[in-house]
């Protein structure tokens, strides 16, 4: 019975006439025959193999479940097909469709048979099909169900020529096919084809202005450029279907435009609708800090920072930097300083130079004006403060119109005019704490010691700067053993983590340092167990040069000198501290190196102002190497003759001799000298150092130093 009903299907299927345009061939039904038929004369249907036909029209078949093959002649059979699959019957049926000039039932006829493909396809008929895809839509561009549904046969990543070629010829014949422009969108950006994005976005707005994918990627655009407004407005527009990830960036925008209760009420929305919630808290959060309210600025900051992961990539530096400015402000330095670290905002770089006291190259920061001037300035306060005066140092300020920068410029005129009384007195009328610290510092230059001392009297207890002022006067008066409990009862305790609001300058730390910190005879030892972070101990300053990645740091047990791979070329990063240039005897150092063997480290013995001296370096085999510093130049490393090592696992150690005598010893014990003697007065720079290559990582351990004095 089975056997008779399938007969009875094939006779209707054969009999029945198949849907066909006049002149052309039957379409084939949607159907797959997985064996040749044979269709014998009386109608009667065969299932089974064909295994030859003849030239004289003999067909040798084979039916289904027989052991031998039948020869039947031409008259006693009407047809014969061959079995076919999915793509026997989709390639006959497109290649006559295709043909058909019908522009309205015959992109549905394709459509159907794509789909009946697809449902019936095996992975190895996937291929095939795709490319009958790209011919039916390039042949009708205009019907959007068959563009829709073929791109939901393409895999990303797999057939992007094809999603480009079917979305691009979409688009041409439809202009506003709104889904042929966000997947090209979508795929220039997967791609990475910036030029390529960059076009399609102006092409999609210029015909589709709400896009919202096109708005995005916008707004992500000009948002980097800088252009604020222009990604607000983007945002804004792509707001227009209440679409939360275009309002999360309407938020932030108008937080940075300085916007308020634009973003105040764009961020409330998102909590309302339980969206974005960690970027609108870190935006309500931002909008308090600016009101004044720290303590619900901190809390907001702080929720929002916990959610991290959540954030969007252009508020997460933002709360880092805000979030580093509450706890500074609130006392815990050294959170601010982790968060900064971890921040890109160009404020965060300015903020760590401020905590740190070191400068800052104003292209870090060149995407705004404001923090370009504010980096210059900060540049011009330490230069002043390290006792520099000239031209050079407020020539990016503006004094003439900004009040501050005018007196900057006071200030420069004061130290260049060794203290001059009427200079000194203007600055009075700038009643701040910071214009009585340089008014002290006038009189001081100026040896007027009286006036100095009562008005750095009037300066708070804390005040670093009153501080060192306070032991230098009386130091100056003579008062040696008062400059030196004064230093060590008021400048070390402020000094050491920073404590001081400000802290003690560190270049006049380090002097007082040299003179207070020990008494002669005696070995000053570092041990390095600072607190760990950015911040070194009393008395150390530090260069890294900008842009080499490398970078100096205390971390609990040892000072780090180290390089992060980033930078280019060949970098040296040094620490250092003074010493009286009278008293030095010796500069020992433990350490350990690690990196390439290119990497060197060791031990710099230069004048106060670091303008002459000499170096000693040891490489990765305990060769020592040396070179000298002469006007502010460095000759080029020379090797000793004979050749001086210093096995690792022992100190490096130079001996010095008054006046700039620099000595190491050789196999047999014996001092060699070291370069050429310099004329140094005053106080000596006693520096440790790592020079390598700064496209690749390394770093030296500084476990000790020791600074041997001698009996004066």
């Amino acid at each position: 019975m089975r056997y008779i009903s399938v007969c009875l299907v094939l006779w209707v299927m054969v009999c029945m006439p198949l849907s066909s345009q006049e002149g052309e061939a039957e379409l084939w039904p949607l159907r797959i025959y997985e064996m040749d038929m044979l269709i014998l004369s009386d109608g009667e249907p065969k299932l089974g193999t064909i295994e030859d036909v003849r030239d004289d029209g003999v067909v040798l078949f084979r039916e289904a479940n027989a052991t031998g093959a039948i020869g039947y002649r031409a008259h006693q059979y009407r047809e014969y097909w061959f079995r076919r699959g999915v793509q026997d019957v989709l390639e006959q049926r497109l290649q006559i469709l295709l043909q058909r000039q019908d522009a309205i039932q015959t992109p549905f006829d394709i459509l159907s048979s794509l789909r009946w493909a697809v449902d019936n396809a095996s992975d190895d008929d996937r291929a095939h099909l795709r490319e009958w895809a790209i011919r039916a839509v390039q042949a009708h561009p205009d019907h959007v169900p068959l563009k829709e549904y073929s791109l939901r046969l393409f895999t990303p990543g797999e057939d992007d020529q094809a999603i480009e070629t079917v979305a691009a010829a979409g688009i041409e014949a439809n202009p506003h096919w709104e889904s042929g422009y966000h997947t090209l969108l979508r795929l220039y950006e997967r791609m990475q084809r910036e030029a390529d994005l960059r076009r399609m976005i102006t092409v999609t707005l210029q015909h589709r202005p709400n896009s919202l994918v096109a708005n995005r990627l916008h707004a992500e655009r000009a948002f980097a450029a800088g252009d604020l407004a222009e990604a607000r407005e983007a945002y804004r527009r792509a707001t227009a279907d209440d679409n939360v990830d275009a309002l999360v960036g309407y938020a932030i925008t108008s937080l940075l435009l300085r916007q308020w209760s634009t973003a105040e009420r764009s961020a409330q929305n998102l909590l309302a609708v339980g969206e974005h919630t960690a970027s609108a808290t870190a935006v309500l959060g931002t909008i308090r800090l600016q009101e004044g309210d720290e303590e619900e600025a901190l809390a907001l900051l702080a929720r929002s920072y916990e959610q991290q992961d959540q954030l969007t990539a252009q508020i997460l530096p933002i709360v880092r930097h805000n979030l580093g400015l509450v706890l500074w402000r609130q006392g815990d330095s050294q959170r601010a300083q982790e968060l900064w670290q971890a921040s890109t905002h160009e404020a965060s770089a300015l903020a760590l130079a401020t905590m740190t006291s070191t400068p800052i190259e104003p292209r870090a920061v060149s995407s705004s004006t404001t923090l370009t001037m504010l980096a210059h300035e900060h540049n011009a306060v330490l230069a002043l403060q390290r006792g520099e005066f000239h031209p050079g140092i407020t020539q990016h300020l503006n004094a003439t119109e900004n009040r501050r920068h005018r007196f900057l410029e006071q200030v420069r005129l004061i130290m260049a005019e060794n203290g001059d009384r009427e200079r000194v007195q203007a600055l009075a009328f700038t009643d701040s704490h910071e214009s009585r610290r340089w008014q002290v510092y006038g009189h001081i230059l100026a040896g007027r010691h009286q006036q100095a001392w009562d008005i750095a009297q009037r300066l708070p207890d804390n005040d670093g700067y009153a501080a060192v002022a306070r032991t230098f006067i009386r130091a100056d008066q003579g008062e040696q053993e008062g400059a030196a409990a004064m230093y060590r009862q008021l400048v070390e305790p402020l000094a050491v983590g920073h404590q001081g609001q400000p802290p003690p300058p560190p270049e006049y730390v380090a002097v007082l340092a040299a003179e207070f910190d020990t008494a002669t005879g005696q070995y000053r030892r570092y041990n390095f167990d600072w607190p760990a972070g950015l911040r070194l101990g009393a008395g150390w300053s530090q260069h890294i040069p900008d842009g080499s990645g490398l970078g100096v740091e205390a971390t609990g047990e040892a000072l780090r000198l180290h390089a992060t791979g980033t930078g280019r070329g060949t970098a040296l990063v040094r620490a250092w501290c003074r010493a009286r240039e009278g008293s030095l005897a010796s500069v020992l150092v433990e350490g350990q190196l690690q990196g390439p063997s290119s990497v060197s480290a060791g031990v710099e013995v230069l004048d106060g102002d670091r303008r002459m001296g000499v170096g000693v370096a040891r490489g990765e085999d305990g060769t020592l190497r040396w070179r000298q510093l002469r006007g502010g130049r460095w000759t080029a490393w020379t090797m000793f003759n004979p050749i001086i090592r210093v096995p690792a696992d022992r100190p490096l150690q130079v001996q010095y001799r008054s006046p700039g005598r620099v000595q190491v010893r050789d196999a047999e014990h014996q001092p060699v000298m070291v370069g050429e003697a310099f004329a140094p007065s005053g106080h000596l720079t006693i520096s440790v150092f790592a020079e390598g290559p700064a496209d690749q990582e390394w770093e030296y351990l500084v476990d000790r130093m020791d600074i041997g004095q001698r009996e004066q």
